[in-house]
């Protein structure tokens, strides 16, 4: 069997001119596919362009057209009667769905033979298969995927490039889809598509010896004489099915993985923010995994999300991952609300934190987490950093702006308001509230302590008065009183600013600073000791929302 001439391999690629190194060229081991549904067009690319782009290369191609629709064209029959290109039919003549898997396995087995007698084993070739929607469950994405994946292996363990010429993707939806969610294996995608302003190239992804690209969109040019060219365009515009096949890539930050781990296949680790975010600039349906520790600025963080969600679009996933540190609550909504999928909390082990990435990467066509641009800057970049005692007029006005933030964050915040029992001091009282959350206040009217938690379900509102007050609630109070909806606060408020303005109260801030703590309630001056003594129990009333 006389061998194709052979040349060391320097530069392989489609041969369309305008595209570029980055986006055309075909390394060595790697599957490629080009979908294109108008044949004719097909086959001067297959013919005509790959023959330009694979001069130094052997180039094997596979096809059923006729000998009256191959082309005559100078370059071809000096490449076939030089041995540097060699056309095959495959062998058996039955096609259909029920012999996909057993067409596969024989052309395989046929190019694995052609191959090395024709090229020589050890020598890597090109190897284009026309039509090769025959050999593939088009429209299965779970077994398109497994097939796919064996053409791989193939062209991996035998050193080959092996590119896929599809026309099926182009004319049938459902084909389109499963392509796009079972393409992990191909190094590279590119569609032909028939667009307002003609004929378009885009190119899904393309790996390279320079690095891996995502997104491009030219205009094709078809001339009657020549081959078909391109002209840079710009961005394809964001659907399900010009969604990349970055699916199962992830790029993290490298302090998620502990020291001395191996990053698992397919995950890119960067050393800082900045370097993540501008790599995740071209994803479209990766899985973006920050950090938050404690040198971590939530509202930088909040920023970055809000950005990477409005630059990448809905389909990517973004993953925060804590360490060592957990955040609060309303802290964890306002990611989730400015973009972030998934939060991680930080008593997550390793191993467990890799199978939720894993099984998140499923979720491409889930609903998209809706980016409040508010949130991201200005009244929720950050929450307020204010805590504890405010006077009674400062306390209802910071109230009213922490309820608007609450309504745009999406969470519950809570008023509770407390009757000392006869003879406290509202000193004491006062100074019995510890509050160390940021946006927690309490204030007094002279008659009622109140106490504003900030993003508190109304559910936990008996823990967290347990850590704020460093007395039991029974012991000094006699009465409780929970206000969870923005309604019932604000009528409140209403209430307390006209008792304030009535009763002409002094700013309390003075007082606290200067007072001795209280040990005991007993050893309050101002409290009998038989306030200890008589335990009378709470009258807890929720008030009713309108």
């Amino acid at each position: 069997m006389p061998k194709i001439m052979t040349k060391t391999p320097t530069y392989c690629s489609l041969g369309v001119d305008g595209l570029g190194a980055e986006a055309s060229q075909l390394q060595p081991g790697c599957l490629y596919a080009v979908v294109c549904g108008d044949r004719a067009l097909s086959v001067r690319l297959l013919l005509g362009n790959l023959m330009e782009g694979s001069r130094n290369t052997p180039l094997l191609c596979v096809t059923r057209l006729s000998s009256e629709e191959v082309p005559d064209d100078n370059l071809l029959s000096e490449r076939l009667h030089a041995r540097s290109l060699m056309l095959f039919k495959p062998s058996g003549s039955r096609l259909g769905s029920a012999h996909v898997d057993s067409a596969r396995r024989r052309l395989l087995d046929d190019l694995a033979y052609w191959a090395d007698q024709c090229v020589g084993i050890g020598h890597p070739a090109v190897i284009a298969v026309h039509q090769a929607d025959a050999f593939l469950h088009a429209v299965d994405k779970v077994r398109l995927s497994a097939e796919l994946e064996v053409f791989r292996s193939w062209a991996r363990k035998h050193g080959h490039t092996l590119l896929l010429w599809l026309e099926q993707a182009a004319q049938d939806v459902a084909a389109a889809a499963a392509l796009v969610q079972a393409a992990d294996s191909l190094a590279g995608v590119a569609w032909v598509e028939e667009r307002q302003d003609g004929l378009c190239w885009r190119v899904e992804h393309w790996a390279s010896s320079s690095g891996r690209i995502a997104n491009r969109l030219f205009g094709l040019q078809v001339p009657n004489i020549g081959l078909p060219s391109v002209i840079q365009m710009g961005q394809p515009s964001g659907s399900l099915l010009t969604a990349t096949n970055d699916n199962s890539d992830v790029l993290s930050t490298g302090v998620v993985l502990p020291a001395g781990v191996s990053p698992p296949l397919r995950w890119q680790l960067f050393d800082s923010l900045d370097s993540l975010c501008r790599h995740a600039a071209v994803a479209r349906c990766a899985t973006i995994v920050l950090h938050f520790d404690h040198s971590m600025d939530v509202k930088e963080l909040t920023d970055r999300i809000a950005t990477l969600r409005l630059e990448c679009g809905p389909q990517i996933k973004i993953v925060v991952r804590e360490m060592g540190r957990s955040m609060r609550g309303s802290e964890e909504r306002q990611l989730l609300a400015c973009g972030a999928n998934l939060v991680v909390p930080v008593e997550v082990s390793y191993p467990r934190f890799l199978g939720m990435v894993h099984a998140f990467q499923s979720s491409v066509c889930s609903k998209p987490p809706q980016v409040n641009q508010d949130l991201s800057g200005g009244l929720g970049g950050s929450l307020e950093q204010d805590r504890g005692y405010l006077a009674a007029s400062v306390f209802v006005d910071v109230v009213e702006q922490s309820l608007v933030r609450s309504q745009a964050l999406g969470v519950q915040s809570m008023l509770v308001r407390l009757m000392p029992m006869a003879g406290v001091d509202l000193v004491d009282v006062l100074w019995l509230c510890q509050l160390n959350r940021a946006g927690d206040f309490c204030s007094t009217d002279g008659q009622f302590l109140y106490i504003f938690l900030f993003a508190c379900w109304e559910t936990d509102v008996h823990s967290a008065l347990k850590r704020v007050l460093k007395m039991p609630v029974e012991a000094v109070f006699r009465e409780e009183i929970h206000l969870p909806t923005p309604g019932d606060i604000r009528r409140e408020l209403r209430q307390m600013k006209v008792r304030v303005a009535k009763a002409n109260l002094p700013d309390y801030a003075d007082q606290l600073k200067s007072a001795a703590p209280m040990r005991q309630v007993t050893e309050t001056p101002s409290m009998p000791a038989r306030a200890v003594a008589v335990r009378c129990p709470l009258r807890l009333r929720v008030m009713p929302s309108s």
